[in-house]
């Protein structure tokens, strides 16, 4: 609503801006874009520095008073993973440290095995309801941790097949179609 004629007159909101710089490093990245080759050289490292720089004692990247800071955590996780299995090793660490964090948040097999919001398996934090589980969340989670997989960093089997039962959980097919519910079977047309 706030942009209209191809100018954008709305404020924004500075409480995604770990995720959404984490997308266009990947659109850099995925071009074959590092601090080391390419066009963008400064650009990336800059960024990936930034992004780093983001990441606090336990791995999380982004501010975790953030709704659903998940997302902002899971994109940059793939990007830090994606950076070290191009070459930029001095990340590696970093990336490593991210996925630790997005393997906690990740909800135990009871519970679903997905990803919601927010890291609910911290002492104190609300329990996150059975089966509340997000594709949209878990979707990102998974890419980060393929790549981290690709970039030889340490990913269990375990968080693999509890995201596949979660995926698994809430796919539907009919009449050769088929369809990933967000939070349940049924939550979307297979039309």
């Amino acid at each position: 609503a706030c942009c209209r004629g191809g100018k954008c007159t709305g404020p924004g909101s500075t409480e995604y801006t770990v995720g959404v710089s984490g997308l266009a490093l990947l659109a850099y990245l995925s071009h074959g874009e590092t601090s080391h080759t390419g066009n963008y050289q400064e650009t990336v490292r800059r960024g990936l520095a930034w992004l780093k720089g983001q990441q606090d004692s336990d791995g999380c990247v982004g501010p975790k008073q953030v709704e659903k800071h998940l997302y902002n955590h899971a994109i940059a996780t793939l990007v830090l993973a994606e950076a070290a299995g191009m070459g930029e090793y001095h990340l590696k660490d970093a990336a490593q440290k991210a996925v630790n964090y997005l393997l906690a948040c990740q909800n135990p097999a009871e519970k679903g095995g997905g990803w919601r919001y927010r890291n609910y398996n911290l002492a104190g934090a609300a329990p996150e309801q059975d089966g509340n589980n997000d594709t949209s969340v878990t979707g990102w989670a998974v890419m980060a941790l393929k790549s981290a997989r690709v970039a030889e960093l340490t990913v269990p089997d375990e968080a693999f097949s509890k995201a596949d039962a979660c995926l698994d959980a809430v796919y539907e097919a009919k009449d050769y179609k088929g369809v990933f519910g967000y939070l349940r079977k049924k939550n979307g047309s297979l039309g």
